[in-house]
């Protein structure tokens, strides 16, 4: 079988058209990008921006904008580091309606109550899920797409973010315990281990910041009741005016992410982690027009081209990674799909690592 025939000679494109961030979070990324030297109107031109695409608070702008200008910045100013400089620069007012929550919250904890339910009023990046116990604070970030998984922008954006707006509002750093991502390690993590401060785990399944308690529940001195109420009302209707529903075939390739490196992508597994049968999830995706048989080859072709040309990772571990019991099994699928080698399309498409 071809790739052609498989329709993924190339990585499908990951990232709905539908997806949008705030046009005021694109201008603080383009104001953090000037002030790294690089040119803000020539980023704009390259991305087909105006200049002042920032100034209408209600303007929505894709995804996939956000995604190139991470990318396109981070190459200008020469600075693999740059989405973790934002998180330092950031300022209440970057965010929104989040960042005013944050303002007026009682302390974090309560803060990441309320940006969790409403985060798409900011952006469509992913969903969060906060985990509480007695001495920690775990913050599970879950990206909607596959691109935002093993490039580091994304992750390094979402939680230097997070640090910064503790930072900035309630006059402390709130200093992770550990630091899990799903990108491999970089060359140079000195950037890293400053901003997150904590022992850093790198090529892991998921995303996840564990926090000590004690730093959450520090009183905000600036906490205004009534200003919380007021603008908990206008999160409401902002985030409910950005709602997304992902599709089957979304769920079911991001469960996948999840269940392969535990060996368990099977249409079983899949299924029951999302909470219906098999047969309702076959019926569903066929109403996609979809299989999941052909979902799980995409995504192990995606994300296999990702960690040869994009990382350090051993054949090996990329096999691993994409639930293959060895080595073998994962070279005859991928010369099926690419008559190479995955020694041999590294060698020919492998970036400078």
């Amino acid at each position: 079988m071809s790739p052609t025939d498989l329709n993924i000679a190339t990585p499908p494109p990951d990232i709905d058209p539908e997806w949008t961030t705030a046009s005021y979070y694109i201008n603080s990324v383009l104001s953090t990008a000037e002030s790294l030297g690089a040119s803000r109107r020539e980023l704009c031109k390259d991305l087909n921006l105006p200049e002042d695409c920032g100034d209408d608070p209600e303007k929505r702008l894709p995804m996939s904008t956000l995604i190139a200008l991470l990318e396109l910045a981070a190459l200008r100013t020469k600075n693999p580091d740059f989405a973790l400089i934002i998180g330092q620069q950031t300022q209440p007012q970057n965010h929104g309606v989040l960042g005013m929550l944050g303002l007026c919250a009682t302390n974090m904890l309560e803060a990441f109550k309320l940006w969790i339910p409403f985060r798409y009023a900011l952006m469509h990046s992913g969903n969060s899920k906060m985990i509480e116990t007695k001495d920690t604070i775990r913050v599970i970030w879950e990206p909607l797409c596959l691109r935002y998984i093993k490039q580091r922008y994304m992750v390094d954006l979402i939680f230097s973010n997070w640090i910064g707006l503790g930072e900035q509002i309630y006059t402390h750093k709130p200093e992770p315990i550990e630091v899990y991502v799903t990108y491999p390690e970089p060359a140079d993590i000195s950037l890293l281990t400053q901003r997150f401060g904590a022992v850093i785990h790198f090529s892991q399944p998921h995303n996840e910041i564990v926090f000590p308690r004690s730093s959450f529940e520090k009183p905000n001195p600036q906490h205004n009741p009534d200003m919380l109420r007021l603008m908990k009302e206008y999160a409401q209707k902002a985030h409910e005016s950005q709602e997304l529903t992902l599709t089957c075939s979304q769920q079911v390739t991001l469960a996948l992410v999840d269940l392969l490196p535990k060996r368990r992508g099977t249409i079983t597994y899949v299924a029951e982690s999302l909470s219906m049968t098999e047969r309702t999830l076959q019926r569903r995706l066929t109403e996609e027009k979809n299989a999941f048989n052909d979902l799980l080859r995409k995504l192990r072709f995606t994300q296999a081209v990702q960690g040869l040309t994009a990382t350090p990772q051993s054949v090996t571990d990329i096999a691993l990674s994409l639930g293959y019991n060895d080595t073998g099994s994962f070279t005859k699928a991928f010369k099926q799909w690419t008559d190479l080698s995955p020694t041999e399309y590294r060698h020919r498409n492998a970036t400078k690592l």
